[in-house]
């Protein structure tokens, strides 16, 4: 689709050019979700978003559409530095306006609209999509020329829309950690510039609010990291030279990642505090408790002894 149309449906509030059948327009903004025109690409999934949230497609075309998404998700996985990033990635945040839209109408927003989707449906997405986040060896954020890929940061995004859903209870909430773990302690190509660390960070403090976990799950949890570093922390950099970037990159990212979610506990999360709910929410949280878990891990995995240790364990 020309950027010039594009462009148009933007302008008229993303309505429906007039005349023109929406499914027609739908598609072809699909195929532009790979485009690597950062315009044509960017402006193609904000269409498609809105209309999601809108309410313009039917039940059926939002699964249908969070279908493809899904499947788009997985291609050209594994791959480094090839353009199939851009359609894993934006892929990601059209599924997140289908989820979105299922919260919107399970909330009476849009009028005469439902909640479409079900826990099974969400669950075997939320699998498939855990599938190829930990799959994605294309790291990079910001590429010369062809602007954002942002794959992890995308993911993350969509992760988030994941943990607010009602249809994801505990378990869901348990396995999303889980991943994110996983993914961090990964052998990493890059380190983490482009903000991914507050996208990743913002997904746990959204399962926080949710209030599902308990404060001896988010330990268990921390423990991974804390695991990670004891177990690697005299790895031979002097014989084992091929994997040694790699390595330290994860590190790094882990430690950008937990520095991220400390203050983001502390201070709180700029997107979520914007009512009396978060004050309510994070006081049956235990925020100096879940805060105080996130520092000591932060001072555990401080292998290199930058940090004063003797009162780690108060």
């Amino acid at each position: 689709m020309k950027l010039e149309k594009i462009l148009s449906i933007i302008e008229h509030d993303f309505a429906v050019p007039e005349d023109e059948d929406y499914h027609s327009i739908a598609s072809d903004l699909e195929k532009s979700l790979g485009s690597l025109n950062l315009d044509i690409r960017d402006n193609s999934f904000m269409i498609l978003y809105k209309w999601c949230r809108k309410g313009i497609f039917a039940d059926a075309e939002l699964l249908e559409l969070g279908n493809r998404m899904i499947k788009n998700s997985s291609n050209g996985l594994g791959e480094i530095k090839s353009n199939n990033v851009f359609l894993r990635s934006f892929s990601a945040l059209v599924l997140c306006g289908v989820l979105e839209a299922d919260e919107l109408f399970y909330k009476g927003k849009i009028e005469n609209r439902k909640s479409f989707l079900t826990s099974e449906i969400l669950n075997g997405w939320l699998n498939q999509t855990i599938e190829s986040f930990l799959g994605e060896r294309d790291l990079r954020g910001y590429i010369e020329v062809k602007s954002w890929a942002h794959s992890i940061a995308h993911f993350a995004d969509l992760f988030i829309q994941y943990a607010f859903s009602p249809h994801i209870q505990k378990d869901g909430h348990l396995k999303i950690l889980n991943t994110i773990a996983k993914k961090l302690l990964q052998p990493a190509s890059l380190v983490f510039n482009a903000y991914e660390d507050g996208r990743l960070s913002r997904i746990i403090t959204v399962i926080l609010l949710r209030n599902l976990i308990s404060l001896e799950d988010f330990r268990n949890w921390l423990a991974q990291f804390e695991s990670y570093f004891i177990k690697s922390m005299g790895f031979d950099i002097k014989n084992n030279t091929s994997n040694c970037n790699v390595r330290l990159n994860a590190r790094t990212n882990i430690r950008l990642f937990l520095n991220k979610l400390y203050f983001m506990i502390l201070f709180g999360d700029k997107e979520l505090v914007k009512s009396k709910e978060y004050s309510r929410s994070i006081l049956k949280l235990e925020k100096d408790s879940l805060s105080k878990m996130v520092l000591h891990t932060i001072k555990k995995i401080d292998t290199e002894g930058f940090y004063y240790q003797d009162d780690i364990d108060k």
